[in-house]
């Protein structure tokens, strides 16, 4: 309990009592009772005040949170936008594919996914492995998964072998070819991919053979008739769809029925990305893009 002096006769008394026990005399109402409600008063403004920063600090937070984790979407989007983009090759040089929006803006042309069949090979491809096939009808079947192949060790020192004589495959309607699109590779997954060989040269030729046999030199044969030609040149090495441009030598005017494949000799180093561990060379995918005649 704290003293003060009485108002009148300035004795010591409690500073709680109402009179002074000395003189009788009736003491002041004391002023710290208000000046505590005031100091409560501010206090409790102070807390509100705080309160309301507090809460738009965690407004600010939540705001930036929501918009960081939008930019993942938007840099997916962005991405998937970017993987209709694929390797493009004209001649063998490289050129940026059209972005989805921009052949949706294009006027409509003629041009299709031609329906082809395979009828011919030169060589033996790969016979089947634990349950898996490596026939050329793999390349046409829109299953990376599945593949083309053959084994190059058995060519290599072959005297006889100039180049790898690949699938043939027939138009069922004869047609214009704009261009060629290609999976490189064993594509069924990454350790497939990069354990096989994938072609790092590509000659794809019209072939004015219309017999229904297997694909020789002798029934079948380019030489170096620019004319049927449609592509001669590189192929990147990437498991993603390859878009070949068809060469501005081939004459689109004869219709094309029959589309042969070569490779280069199995020795020549720059005709193949050797795999890890197998020299079987893979085509996962082949695809013919153009307007029947």
């Amino acid at each position: 309990m704290a003293l003060k002096k009485c108002d009148h006769c300035s004795q010591l008394i409690s500073d709680q009592a109402t009179f002074c026990p000395h003189c009788g005399k009736v003491q002041k109402k004391s002023a710290h009772p208000g000046k505590r409600t005031e100091n409560n008063r501010g206090s409790q403004k102070s807390i509100i005040i705080i309160l309301i920063a507090v809460i738009c600090i965690l407004a600010g937070v939540i705001a930036g949170l929501i918009y960081f984790f939008n930019q993942p979407e938007k840099a997916e989007t962005k991405s998937a936008k970017q993987s209709y983009t694929t390797a493009t090759h004209t001649n063998g040089i490289d050129e940026p594919e059209e972005t989805p929006e921009e052949i949706l803006d294009e006027p409509k042309s003629n041009d299709q996914t031609l329906k082809i069949i395979y009828d011919g090979y030169g060589y033996d491809n790969l016979a089947p492995q634990a349950g898996n096939t490596y026939i050329p009808k793999n390349m046409l079947d829109n299953n990376p998964a599945t593949a083309w192949a053959i084994n190059l060790n058995e060519y290599i020192n072959d005297p006889y072998v100039t180049y790898i004589i690949g699938p043939s495959f027939r138009l069922q309607t004869p047609s214009k070819i704009s261009e060629i699109k290609i999976i490189n590779g064993y594509a069924k997954d990454q350790k497939s991919w990069i354990n096989n060989t994938r072609a790092a040269w590509i000659r794809i030729f019209r072939c004015h053979s219309e017999y229904e046999v297997e694909l020789t030199e002798e029934i079948c044969d380019d030489d170096t008739n620019t004319a049927d030609i449609l592509y001669e040149g590189p192929l990147k090495d990437i498991m993603q769809t390859q878009t070949l441009k068809v060469s501005n030598a081939f004459n689109n005017n004869i219709p094309t029925r029959r589309i042969a494949i070569k490779f280069k000799n199995p020795s020549d180093p720059r005709g193949y990305y050797k795999g890890n561990k197998w020299n079987d060379l893979c085509i996962s995918e082949f695809r013919i893009i153009g307007s029947p005649f």
